[in-house]
């Protein structure tokens, strides 16, 4: 039978900084959400090098998130990011990035700002960036399947729109790429784009004048989520 699959939702885009807000009376912490959308991703160099971005950026105890809001400030319990990636063979589909936060209800604001700094100045470094090919290198290494997992693998990939091994793609691709790559993408993509927050928590122990002067500001309700 003819299947849909495979499928990407789209993202919402936006004119301008959106903050979404939903209270919860009984959250002792909150919880943030940071969202924007990637390039189209036309070629699998788009999705390595989109890869490669975010382990530098949020994926992983050495990415800038991880360092500069949980550890260096104290900031966050939790800082971290993601791409999703649609399938290859969707050729037309944008990339989506998020950013997650978890943090004291009295440190959301310094969270963020302390996040939107490093979407607005992102520091770079050849330190931070052999980190991250590697994280990234040994990840592929060892996703190879046992025997029993083979042909589903192989179905899967084919699936997306390969035709060889997209771990040995990565390796190959990734090992190669630059400073001045990572900088090219960042300065193109991310730097400068509009950046959608949702956030949920306690609004008595967030400052709520400070979080409306974000962005343009709404409030959510139950009943906005089951429409």
């Amino acid at each position: 039978m003819k299947s849909i699959n495979p499928t990407f939702r789209d993202g919402f885009t936006y004119s301008k900084t959106k903050v979404f807000f939903f209270n919860d009376p009984k959250a002792t912490q909150s919880i943030v959400q940071a969202y924007l959308p990637g390039p189209t991703q036309h070629t699998v160099h788009d999705k390595h090098l989109s890869q490669l971005f975010n382990t530098y950026f949020g994926s992983g105890m050495s990415s800038l998130m991880f360092q500069e809001i949980r550890e260096f400030r104290s900031l966050a319990y939790r800082a971290s990011s993601s791409f999703e990636n649609p399938a290859m063979k969707l050729t037309d589909k944008a990339m989506l990035f998020n950013m997650f936060l978890s943090t004291q209800a009295d440190k959301t604001i310094d969270a963020i700002e302390a996040l939107q700094s490093l979407l607005s100045d992102m520091p770079l470094s050849e330190k931070r960036l052999e980190a991250a090919k590697e994280s990234l290198i040994n990840q592929a290494q060892s996703a190879y399947p046992d025997f029993r997992e083979k042909s589903q693998r192989i179905a899967n990939y084919k699936l997306q729109g390969y035709k060889e091994d997209p771990n040995k793609l990565l390796v190959d691709e990734v090992s190669k790429m630059e400073l001045t790559d990572l900088e090219n993408f960042y300065k193109q993509h991310i730097q400068g784009q509009t950046v959608i927050y949702i956030v949920v928590g306690n609004k008595k122990q967030v400052d709520m004048e400070q979080l409306k002067q974000m962005g343009e500001f709404e409030e959510m309700k139950v009943k906005d989520f089951l429409n």
